[in-house]
C-alpha cells in the first residue's frame, strides 16, 4: 500500500519544519481569547527574567518565584518540580510565542542547524524582533501570556531566553514591565555550555571558541542596549555568580533587593537549598559521575583567552 503524501511529509526530515510550523500555528489557534481586542488590555506589571541561555536564569527564577505576589508563567509545565536539590527541569521548555512568523522553522532551523549558538552575529538577526507584524499578532502575543495565568491578583513572572531579543515587542504590549538581566561570568558560562553541549548533535559548532565567545558577548550587549533603550529605569542587572560566592544571609539580602526594585514585599525565609554547587553546571548527579571535568573542560582556557584578547 502506497504511503500517502501527508505521511511522507511527516517522515521526511527535509519537510520537518513545515510540520513544526503546522504544530505551532495550531497552538496559536488554540490560545484562549483572554482579551478580544487591544482596547480591553489592563495593566498587570509583569516581570521578565532575561539573559543568555545557560546563564542560570532557571535557578534565579526559582528563587524569585518564591515571592507570593508573583506567578510563574511557563509554556509547557506550570508546576515547580524540585528533584535532588535541583529545580531546573520545570523551566526547560519555557518558550512562548514560538508560533510567530519568524519562528515557524523552529529554533535550530532558524540558524542553519548550528544548535544553541543563536546569539552569534551570524544568526542573531534571525531571532531579533522589535515590531509585531500586525495588531492580530500583538493580541495573540498578549493572550498567549494572559491565558496561562491562574491568579489574576498576582503579577506574571516570565522567563524565556528568546524574549531577550524581543524587548521591543514587550514594550508595545507591557509598557509597565520590569526586567532582571541575569548575567553569568564568562568562565562559568563556558563551563556550563561545554558540559551541556559537548554531547549535542551540534557540538562541533557549539564548542568552537570564537563562536561561543561571540554568542555570549553579543547577546549580553544587545540585551543591555535594548533595556537601556526601552526600559532605562525599569531593569536591574543580577550577577548570577554571587549566588555561589556570597553567604546565605547575603544571598537573601540580594534577592530581597530585587523584590524591593520590583515593588514587592520582602521574603524573610527563602529556600536557598536550590543553590547547590554540585549542580552548578549539570542537570543531575548522574551526569557528574560519568563526566571527566578535566578532560571535557579542556577548551575553557582557550575560550577564556580568546574572550580576553578581544577586550
Amino acid at each position: 500500500m502506497a504511503v500517502s503524501g501527508f505521511f511522507k511529509k511527516i517522515i521526511n526530515p527535509k519537510t520537518a519544519p513545515g510540520i513544526l510550523n503546522y504544530k505551532n500555528q495550531l497552538k496559536r489557534r488554540l490560545i484562549k481569547p483572554f482579551y478580544k481586542n487591544l482596547n480591553e488590555v489592563k495593566s498587570c506589571r509583569p516581570v521578565f527574567i532575561v539573559g543568555t541561555n545557560r546563564s542560570g536564569s532557571s535557578l534565579l527564577t526559582a528563587l524569585i518565584s518564591q515571592n507570593p505576589e508573583l506567578e510563574g508563567i511557563f509554556a509547557d509545565q506550570g508546576d515547580i518540580i524540585m528533584k535532588d536539590g535541583h529545580a531546573f527541569g520545570f523551566l526547560d521548555s519555557a518558550h512562548l510565542w514560538l508560533w510567530m512568523s519568524d519562528m515557524r522553522q523552529g529554533l535550530h532551523k532558524r540558524n542553519g542547524g548550528d544548535g544553541n549558538i543563536w546569539g552569534h552575529p551570524k544568526h542573531i538577526s534571525n531571532f531579533y524582533k522589535d515590531e509585531f507584524d500586525d495588531n492580530q499578532e500583538k493580541l495573540d502575543a498578549l493572550n498567549d501570556i494572559h491565558s496561562r495565568r491562574a491568579y489574576l491578583n498576582k503579577r506574571p513572572l516570565i522567563k524565556d531566553v528568546l524574549f531577550s531579543l524581543r524587548i521591543g515587542l514587550i514594550k508595545e504590549i507591557f509598557p509597565d514591565a520590569k526586567f532582571i538581566l541575569n548575567v553569568r561570568d564568562f568562565d562559568e558560562y563556558i563551563k556550563s555550555c561545554t558540559h551541556k553541549w559537548i554531547r549535542s548533535q551540534y557540538s562541533e559548532f557549539e564548542i568552537d571558541a570564537p563562536k561561543i565567545a561571540m554568542h555570549w558577548h553579543t547577546l549580553n550587549s544587545i540585551i543591555y542596549f535594548d533595556l537601556m533603550k526601552y526600559y532605562p529605569d525599569d531593569f536591574i542587572v543580577f550577577h548570577h555568580n554571587d549566588l555561589y560566592r556570597k553567604s546565605s544571609d547575603e544571598v537573601t539580602k540580594s534577592i530581597n533587593d530585587v523584590f524591593k526594585f520590583l515593588d514587592l514585599p520582602e521574603v524573610e525565609k527563602l529556600d536557598l537549598s536550590l543553590i547547590n554547587k554540585k549542580y552548578k553546571f549539570v542537570k543531575d548527579s548522574s551526569d557528574t559521575k560519568e563526566f571527566d571535568l578535566t578532560k571535557d573542560f579542556k577548551l575553557v582556557k582557550k575560550l577564556i583567552d580568546f574572550e580576553r584578547s578581544v577586550k
